[in-house]
């Protein structure tokens, strides 16, 4: 497995505090070293939670890829310690990888994306016409453990 060495510098999040909002244009992206960040989407009855990322885990990755808006909203549950990602780190690793690579990375964003918006019509719309959630909602359902960075 290959690991990756972050060099972005660290902040801490307290409990409670948002650290972007749904629809934001996003320039970093982050990696928990500590604690513990609630992902969720806004509804029109309030927030879906979509998922919990822990330590070793990444979010906010997606618009450094395809400079699109902050698909969720990213909320420190725990005191939380990040590393930072920033845009330039990323697009200069991304420029020394393959471009068959970099293709393939911006077509799974994409389709995320998609998939993500198609999945949240749909629950919305179940939601307004019975009062339940869609699908399975466990809290780590989109905990996404990478472990190819250090932490």
């Amino acid at each position: 497995m290959t690991h990756m060495l972050l060099t972005g510098e660290r902040k801490m999040f307290p409990a409670g505090e948002t650290i972007f909002e749904e629809g934001q244009d996003g320039d970093v992206a982050y990696v928990v070293q500590s604690g513990m960040v609630e992902i969720s989407k806004s509804r029109g009855s309030g927030d879906m939670v979509l998922g919990h990322i822990r330590p070793g885990g990444i979010f906010g990755e997606m618009a450094l890829v395809d400079d699109g808006p902050r698909m969720a909203r990213a909320v420190a549950i725990d005191d939380t310690v990040c590393t930072r990602v920033d845009k330039r780190e990323m697009q200069a690793r991304l420029a020394t990888a393959d471009p068959f690579v970099e293709a393939l990375i911006a077509i799974l964003v994409s389709d995320l994306r998609s998939i993500t918006q198609d999945l949240s019509s749909c629950s919305r719309r179940l939601y307004e016409a019975t009062g339940e959630r869609a699908g399975p909602t466990s809290q780590d359902r989109l905990d996404r453990n990478r472990q190819f960075f250090d932490t």
